[in-house]
């Protein structure tokens, strides 16, 4: 089993991310905003260092500092944030962790799309640093155009533009913010979000979900696990492609959040994040797979892959869906329309106003998480909340 005598370090985090860790044989510090130390962080260890924010030169230089009094085994982070900054400490110091280019590219867009542009996973794209590059490039498009930032997350900043005025409504406004913009061609399909874990090298599909967007906006609203068996989508061909493409960025160890479009004539990349999905993705695959991303990320580090006996004995369920809400709904109906079902996390709060807007992942309500072993207490949970929805006070 792991050795006691390896050390860790966590460049940021989510208090709840590190209950997942507790009973390993590790030591672990951890380089933590003061205001995001948490229970769980303080449970697991003692060895809690304050940084300011995420500024990489101050957290390797502070790595550095650290690992000369007592070396670390592993530098990493399951944050946005503290991705880069673990990765550039992990590489400054000849230590195992993120690795740099791959991290590199998941983090630029526009890298990520040069770097693929002339294998089977690249899209027509450019970057856009006027309007009228941004006007060229629609042209160019029958089915419109997706505008993003290089760096991002949560879908902040980002657009589908079928025409002239929408581009000339939104352009400005996002380019302030975020400077050039990277232009996709826009891809019809089914949106499917894979949840991927590399150990050592050796790449996994954990769980692949089917995704629906709010309608009229880019935001995810809920995810289904197992992903529906859609007419023309091969789930085996959705894998062997995120295979390929862990092997084409020469990823080498940790969670992967692999977004696709997927029709009956292709699959194509939307982005890949080296990280763990949002919207209690992770919690998803741990119930319905067996598959803990952040505990085994460490667990395994040093030993690699587990056995399928594992796995079976720590998956719980069949059926998963993690639901968020633009509006309020009532926390008590929700409640009555799971009541059938095993509600693993509930993050509404009675108290939360709906964003005046809707364009981000932080303009949600939510999430809910919720598994059974009953397909038919499953599907009408799920249409349950649907209804529940619809009968919502509109935003």
């Amino acid at each position: 089993m792991a050795n006691p005598s390896k050390h860790v370090l966590f460049i940021g985090g989510h208090d709840e991310t590190f209950q997942h860790y507790d009973g390993l044989p590790f030591r672990f510090t951890c380089l933590q905003r003061p205001q995001s130390v948490g229970p769980n962080l303080q449970g697991l260890t003692s060895a809690i260092h304050p940084i300011e924010d995420f500024d990489t030169d101050r957290i390797v230089a502070q790595s550095c500092a650290l690992h000369a009094q007592d070396p670390f085994d592993f530098i990493l982070s399951f944050t946005e944030d503290g991705l880069l900054p673990s990765a550039v400490a992990a590489d400054t110091l000849g230590v195992p962790g993120i690795d740099l280019h791959a991290c590199g590219l998941c983090i630029d867009k526009s890298l990520m799309r040069t770097h693929l542009q002339h294998t089977r996973f690249a899209l027509p794209h450019q970057e856009c640093s006027t309007l009228s590059d941004a006007l060229a490039f629609l042209a160019s498009c029958p089915d419109g155009a997706i505008f993003k930032p290089f760096r991002g997350a949560g879908s902040e900043g980002v657009f589908h533009a079928k025409e002239r005025a929408t581009l000339e409504q939104h352009f400005a406004e996002r380019a302030a913010n975020a400077g050039a913009l990277l232009a996709e061609a826009y891809i019809g399909g089914r949106m499917f979000s894979v949840e991927t874990l590399t150990i050592r090298g050796q790449h996994e599909v954990v769980a692949i979900t089917a995704v629906e967007l709010e309608p009229g906006t880019l935001v995810p609203i809920q995810h289904l696990l197992p992903a529906p068996e859609y007419d023309g989508v091969d789930q085996a061909a959705i894998s062997e492609f995120c295979i390929g493409l862990l092997d084409e960025i020469g990823y080498k160890h940790g969670p992967c959040h692999i977004e696709l479009k997927v029709s009956a004539d292709r699959i194509a990349l939307i982005e890949i994040n080296n990280r763990v999905g949002g919207d209690l993705l992770g919690h998803l695959a741990h119930l319905t797979k067996g598959v803990n991303m952040y505990r085994e990320t460490i667990e395994f580090l040093f030993e690699g892959l587990p056995s399928p006996a594992y796995r079976a004995s720590q998956k719980k369920f069949e059926f998963g869906a993690s639901r968020s809400f633009r509006q309020m709904v009532s926390v008590d109906a929700l409640k009555t329309v799971l009541a059938n079902v095993h509600v693993d996390k509930m993050l509404l709060d009675e108290n939360a106003q709906a964003a005046p807007h809707f364009r981000s992942t932080d303009d949600r309500l939510g999430p809910v998480v919720f598994a059974t072993n009953s397909g038919v207490a499953f599907n009408d949970a799920v249409d349950a909340i649907k209804r529940l929805v619809a009968q919502a006070p509109a935003v």
